[in-house]
């Protein structure tokens, strides 16, 4: 959080704003001694245009002369220094979090019309929002961390869905009768105006989370591979596919241009995968696949694209590079095998990314999310089973479809995938219990309740429903509600006032990366490392800095320090004492990453409770240690001269 807001700080600091986006693209404090393109490699266009709005509305109010914030002096007792405290829009932090809760009111906004569109029920969509604010601790982290990039990206993704949703609706009811379309005609059709404006909407719902959260990428890639499943099984139109992939593949180039040629996102999978799609689509099927039995054809079409796609990501990865998505491979290796490495580790160690706990699914089964999401699902394969076995056909002899079916098979496909994410990594049930509210709007459909001879019998059950999720669901909002409470960390300001009064400017600091973003933040001075660990670099970075943390020597730690020009290295007690879980100590990630030095002593408490040479102490309190990294020696040149 600190590291992203840091990026802001310098926009709303600068003279212009002109000046902070060259300052931000130009930045020589996050990775010291390389300068680097933040809004390359941080998708920082968040930052930007709540920068570029705070300042337009501060010239606004000033020219008006309006008051913009009230602000009155904090004493806080115990020794501590007083602090200005201050409300109102003019505040930049005040700004900056309530743009944060207008976007979270977005994706409340967003999940109503996507509830009531899949339903056809105005009634579906408050089904949608009220099982939201029920499940809101376990769909949402916004009100703990406001400036993650999730917080800004995920309602734009979620418009993306939506807008994939409403296209296979309407295309698929509407072309239905052209599977088939031969090139020349889905060219001319393509070119028509309303086909163009189709293309640019899905354009800029995919440039919009791509610039917003670089994890965007991922999700948006299982999107279109769901989208093409649907067309292999023959149930979405080619002209309805070309739309969507070609939509996003120029949303996919935008994006990349926006972002000053984000490497990581050419060789995304997604990338790979618009490009293959829509190779195989124009170029490939038309030449081998209508020989095949049309019974294999799916799953060869499925089997080819796949191929395709994995051969052409190592092909471009290999070409430019670049391994920055690599840590992914090995965290799902982590998750399914016995692999582990010093990264892994380092993420399958925090919370965050462990499994799903089981309190998750207790929660959300207790307010009634989870069996609600069940019976809809299996009241729409009903349905559809129904449908198929209707033997009424429409006019031209084809069984008559519904024309929201492909929309919510699809919706249902993206939950499987959602799911596994989840339960593979917890912090990505962001997407899983959303969608569960989402699908649960499917009960208010009457299609899904087709077997009740009056409406007023539906509304009576989903009046039922709601009154059941309420007993658990109120509950759950009186304790969201009742999270109040101040932040106080007095070891960290106490290492900030010191950094801020006695180091230079110009001095170079290493240690945690939470810790790194926070004195960045606060005292702009350059740090080597940060938490943005979705860079390979950087991660080499981090492996050399928590050496500090491992059993090697103090002075192979020293050497390895003072090879990437660090001043001075903080350490925190926590990270020196705390066993967090069996292998979970930054000592046990090293007993993995380096098992030569096993049978040395920890270096970390020998650094903070002994003599810390070669290393001097400068600064120690109750939570952190600052170790200065002073000349040991001064080696002259000689030179030779021959007379």
């Amino acid at each position: 959080m600190g590291l992203y807001y840091s990026y802001y700080k310098t926009l709303i600091e600068a003279s212009d704003l002109t000046e902070g986006m060259y300052k931000i693209t130009h930045d020589n404090l996050t990775e010291y001694p390389s300068t680097i393109n933040t809004v390359q490699r941080f998708t920082l266009y968040p930052e930007i245009f709540v920068a570029g709005f705070y300042r337009l509305y501060m010239s606004v109010m000033e020219y008006m002369e309006l008051p913009t914030k009230q602000c009155w002096r904090v004493e806080r007792g115990q020794n501590l220094l007083p602090v200005m405290s201050c409300e109102g829009l003019g505040d930049p932090m005040f700004f900056y979090v309530h743009i944060v809760w207008l976007m979270s009111g977005m994706t409340t906004m967003v999940m109503f019309a996507y509830g009531t569109f899949i339903s056809e029920s105005v009634a579906g969509g408050f089904l949608s929002v009220l099982c939201f604010f029920f499940n809101h601790g376990e769909c949402t982290r916004v009100q703990f961390a406001p400036p993650l990039r999730e917080s800004f990206a995920y309602p734009l993704f979620l418009w993306h869905m939506f807008t994939v949703t409403a296209y296979l609706t309407f295309l698929v009811g509407k072309e239905n009768h052209q599977v088939n379309t031969e090139n020349k005609d889905l060219l001319k059709k393509l070119f028509k105006g309303s086909s163009i404006l189709l293309i640019v909407w899905m354009c800029g719902c995919t440039v919009a989370p791509l610039v917003t959260w670089q994890f965007s990428q991922f999700v948006l890639a299982i999107e279109a591979a769901a989208v093409f499943a649907m067309y292999a099984l023959r149930v979405v139109n080619k002209y309805t596919l070309v739309v969507i992939m070609l939509g996003q593949g120029v949303g996919v180039t935008v994006a990349i241009l926006a972002l000053y040629g984000n490497v990581m996102l050419i060789c995304s999978v997604y990338t790979c995968l618009l490009i293959c799609v829509l190779v195989f689509v124009l170029i490939l099927e038309p030449i081998f696949m209508r020989a095949l039995n049309p019974s294999i054809r799916p799953f060869l079409a499925m089997a080819l694209v796949v191929s395709l796609t994995v051969g052409f990501k190592i092909v471009v990865s290999q070409w430019l590079d670049n391994q920055d998505d690599g840590h992914i491979l090995n965290l799902l290796l982590s998750k399914f095998t016995d692999y582990k490495d010093f990264h892994t580790l380092l993420y399958t160690c925090s919370e965050e990314f462990d499994f799903l706990p089981a309190m998750t699914l207790h929660k959300m089964t207790s307010t009634l999310l989870i069996p609600s999401v069940i019976v809809s699902l299996l009241l729409v394969n009903v349905y559809w089973l129904r449908t198929f076995l209707d033997l009424d056909v429409s006019w031209n002899g084809k069984r008559k479809k519904s024309s929201t079916f492909p929309a919510i098979l699809f919706n249902t496909i993206m939950l499987v995938p959602f799911t596994v994410m989840a339960v593979l990594m917890m912090r990505l049930k962001l997407f899983f219990s959303p969608h569960l509210c989402v699908m649960t709007a499917l009960l208010a459909s009457r299609k899904c309740f087709w077997f009740l001879n009056r409406q007023e019998i539906h509304w009576t059950l989903i009046a039922l429903l709601i009154s059941g999720m309420s007993i658990t669901g109120l509950k759950n909002l009186n304790e969201q509600h009742s999270i109040v409470g101040e932040y106080s960390n007095v070891e960290l300001e106490e290492l900030l006032l010191w950094v801020n009064s006695t180091t230079s400017r110009t001095a170079v600091f290493a240690g945690p990366m939470s810790v790194m973003a926070n004195l960045m933040l606060s005292t702009r001075r350059p740090v080597v490392n940060h938490p943005h660990y979705e860079s390979a670099d950087l991660r080499r970075r981090t492996l050399k800095v928590y050496s500090t943390f491992s059993r090697k020597r103090a002075e192979e730690v020293y050497t390895i320090l003072a090879s990437m020009q660090v001043n001075y290295v903080v350490l925190e007690d926590s990270w020196c004492f705390r066993r967090p879980g069996i292998g979970c100590s930054l000592v046990d990630l090293w007993d993995t990453e380096d098992p030569d030095n096993r049978h040395r002593p920890p270096l970390c408490p020998s650094l903070v409770l002994k003599d810390a040479a070669p290393f001097q102490k400068v600064f120690i309190n109750d939570m952190y240690v600052v170790l200065h990294l002073g000349a040991q020696y001064v080696e002259l040149t000689m030179r030779e001269y021959k007379i």
